[in-house]
């Protein structure tokens, strides 16, 4: 092997390991589509194939070239796939997310649904004002210890 081989040897060598190192990247995202999975494995296992071909007792630097293309298309495809699918749940979540807004603004938050045992209660409306507490005169004594106050009672109640 020639001298001036090792450093692009090098360079293939430390490639197949950022193959490998974005699989295993890949894996944290969660994305269980077969798809997006096996092309996640096909570019780990490529990657570290590319790693011995680029060792220079296993070698040429022609055949470990060759193998580094076919590395960095599976992890062009691979990356495509995954964003892809990471996109796709992505939305589905924010789809999610309005609907769980639109259900705690409806019903409340931290309000159980279900009965303690288990069974589930409907829930009435949101939560709203009561309209006969909220004085509707705006000429109305601010003063409850007031004669006009104590003689007749609040305004929307019958006695």
């Amino acid at each position: 092997m020639a001298q001036d081989d090792f450093l692009p040897l090098i360079l293939l060598f430390l490639f197949g390991g950022f193959a490998v190192l974005s699989a295993l990247l890949k894996t944290r995202a969660r994305v269980k589509a077969f798809l997006s999975i096996a092309f996640m494995l096909m570019e780990g296992f490529a990657g570290v194939a590319l790693m011995a071909t680029a060792l220079p007792t296993s070698g040429s630097l022609e055949a470990a070239s060759r193998m580094g293309v076919i590395v960095a298309l599976l992890v062009a495809l691979s990356s495509t796939v995954h964003l892809v699918k990471v996109r796709e749940r992505n939305r589905a979540r924010e789809a999610s997310e309005g609907k769980r807004l639109h259900a705690s603004i409806k019903y409340g938050i931290g309000r159980s649904t279900s009965a303690p045992g288990g069974v589930p209660v409907e829930l009435d409306g949101p939560a709203e004002p009561d309209a006969l507490a909220i004085p509707s005169d705006a000429n109305a004594p601010d003063d409850a210890n007031s004669p006009d106050a104590a003689d007749s009672p609040p305004e929307g109640t019958s006695s």
